[in-house]
C-alpha cells in the first residue's frame, strides 16, 4: 500500500507510551479542575463576594495573556518529557502552598496565577509528545482521544472528584490528593522515552529573536484577520464565547448561593446541565451543518444564548412574584410547586439551553476558522484568540464583579444577555455582508455564503 490507513483507537491504546502519556493526562486534568471547583467554593464561601471571585479568575486569566505565545516558543526548544516532568512537580508544590496560605486571599490569588502560569508551559509540551510517541497513521486516532479526555476530565474533576472530595475531606483534603495526583503524573510522564531530538535548543536562543518571533506571529496573524471578513467576525464570535464563559464563571457560585439559596459546594450541579448541553451540540452540529450555513449556526447560538441570559436575570423577580400573587401559588396550594415548577428546576432547564447556544457558537466558530484559515496560520491564529479573549475579558470580569456586588447578580446577567443579543445583531448584518461578497465570487456555494 503506498498510503498508511488511520488506525483506531484500541490500536492507539495498546501503545504503551501513549497509554502512559493518557494515564498522567487523566491524573493532572482531574486534579486541576478539582483544584478549580476547590478556589471557587472556598472564595465564595469565605468572601461572598463576586468582586473577590472576578479576582481569582483574573488570577488565572493573566497568565495566559503573558505567556500563551511565549510557552510555544520556549516548549519548542525544550525536551518535552522534561517538561511534563518538571511543571506537574511545580504544579504539586503550588497546590500544597495553598494549605499554607488559605486565610489570605491575597496569596490565594498569588498561588492560582502561578498554578496557571505553569499550567502555560504544560499544555503545549503534552500535545507536541503525542507525535513524538506514535505513529502517523495513529496520529488521528490519539488526539481524538485526548479531546475526549480533556473534555471528560474537566466534568470528572468538577463535578464527580471535587465535589465529594470536598465535602468528605474539606479543602485541605481535596488540595493533598490533587498534589498527590500531579505527582503520580509526574513519575508515569518520567518512565517516557528520554531520546528525543531538539533541533533548536533553549539555550541557542536569544531573547530579541524571542520577541520577533512573537511579534511577526501576531502581525501575521492580525492582518490576516484584516484581510478577510468571515475569518475575523469567526475570531470575534469565539472571543466573545470565550469571554462569556468566564464572566459567567463568575456569576454562577453567587447566582446560586446568594440568589437561589443553595449550597456553594452545590452550585456545580445546578450547572451541570450546561454541559449536556454542550455535549448534544456536539453530537448534533455536524448533522446539522450540512444543511444550515455555519455562520447562521452562529447567529442562531448567539440570539438563543441572549434569549437564555435574559431569562435567568429575570426569573427569580418574577417567580417570586408569581408564587405570591400568582399562577405559582395556586400550583404550591395543589402540591405541584415543589417538584416540576420550582425555581432550580426551571434554572436546570436554561442551564441546559445555555450549554447548547454558548456550543452552537463556540464551536461552529472554530470550525470556521480552522476551514478557512491556511494550515501555517492555524496555529497561530488560536494563540491569536487565547491572547484576544484573555484581553477582553479583563475588564468585563473587573466591572461585573463590583456590579454583582452592588446591583445584583440577575441585574447582570439581564445586562450580558442585552449585550449578546446586540452581538447578535451586529453578527447578522456582517454574516449578510459576508454571504454578497461570496456570491460575487466564481465558484462560491450557496452554503459557504451563506
Amino acid at each position: 500500500m503506498s498510503r498508511e490507513e488511520p488506525e483506531g483507537a484500541l490500536a492507539v491504546l495498546a501503545n504503551r507510551h501513549f497509554r502512559t502519556l493518557w494515564l498522567a493526562q487523566i491524573a493532572s486534568q482531574v486534579a486541576q479542575h478539582a483544584i478549580i471547583y476547590g478556589l471557587v467554593v472556598h472564595v465564595e464561601e469565605r468572601t461572598h463576594s463576586s468582586i473577590q471571585m472576578s479576582a481569582l479568575v483574573l488570577s488565572s486569566l493573566i497568565p495566559m495573556v503573558v505567556f500563551a505565545i511565549v510557552a510555544g516558543a520556549l516548549v519548542d526548544r525544550m525536551t518535552k518529557r522534561n517538561v511534563l516532568v518538571t511543571t506537574n512537580w511545580l504544579r504539586a508544590l503550588v497546590v500544597l502552598g495553598f494549605l499554607l496560605g488559605r486565610d489570605s486571599m491575597p496569596i490565594i490569588f498569588l498561588l492560582a496565577a502561578l498554578f496557571s502560569t505553569i499550567g502555560q508551559f504544560f499544555g503545549p509540551a503534552e500535545v507536541a509528545t503525542i507525535p513524538l510517541l506514535v505513529p502517523r497513521r495513529q496520529l488521528l486516532a490519539a488526539n481524538g482521544i485526548f479531546n475526549l479526555t480533556y473534555t471528560a476530565s474537566q466534568m470528572g474533576g468538577l463535578l464527580f472528584v471535587g465535589p465529594p472530595l470536598f465535602k468528605l475531606f474539606g479543602f485541605d483534603g481535596l488540595f493533598i490528593i490533587a498534589a498527590l495526583s500531579f505527582m503520580v503524573a509526574a513519575g508515569l510522564v518520567a518512565t517516557l522515552p528520554a531520546n528525543e531530538p531538539v533541533h533548536a535548543p533553549l539555550t541557542t536562543l536569544k531573547p530579541a529573536e524571542l520577541v520577533d518571533l512573537i511579534r511577526s506571529d501576531l502581525l501575521l496573524g492580525l492582518r490576516m484577520l484584516r484581510e478577510d471578513v468571515a475569518l475575523a467576525l469567526a475570531m470575534v464570535q469565539w472571543t466573545a464565547a470565550t469571554t462569556l464563559l468566564f464572566v459567567l464563571g463568575v456569576l454562577a457560585p453567587g447566582y446560586a448561593g446568594r440568589v437561589l439559596g443553595i449550597p456553594v459546594e452545590d452550585a456545580v450541579f445546578i450547572f451541570a446541565p450546561a454541559g449536556l448541553g454542550i455535549l448534544l451540540a456536539t453530537l448534533l452540529l455536524p448533522a446539522l451543518a450540512r444543511y444550515i450555513p455555519k455562520p447562521t449556526i452562529v447567529n442562531i447560538g448567539l440570539f438563543g444564548t441572549a434569549v437564555t441570559l435574559l431569562l435567568l436575570g429575570l426569573l427569580p423577580r418574577a417567580y417570586g412574584y408569581l408564587a405570591r400573587d400568582g399562577l405559582l401559588r395556586r400550583l404550591a396550594e395543589l402540591g405541584y410547586l415543589s417538584s416540576v415548577f420550582s425555581l432550580v428546576s426551571l434554572v436546570l432547564l436554561l442551564s441546559f439551553a445555555l450549554g447548547l447556544g454558548f456550543a452552537f457558537v463556540n464551536i461552529t466558530a472554530q470550525t470556521i476558522i480552522q476551514e478557512q484559515a491556511p494550515a501555517y496560520m492555524r496555529a497561530k491564529l488560536f494563540s491569536i484568540q487565547l491572547v484576544f479573549a484573555s484581553i477582553a475579558s479583563v475588564l468585563p470580569l473587573l466591572l461585573v464583579g463590583a456590579m454583582a456586588d452592588f446591583v445584583g447578580i440577575p441585574e447582570v446577567i439581564l445586562l450580558i444577555g442585552g449585550l449578546v443579543g446586540v452581538l447578535g445583531v451586529v453578527s447578522l448584518q456582517y454574516t449578510r455582508q459576508v454571504a454578497a461578497v461570496s456570491a460575487q465570487k466564481p465558484g462560491s456555494s450557496d452554503q459557504d455564503a451563506a
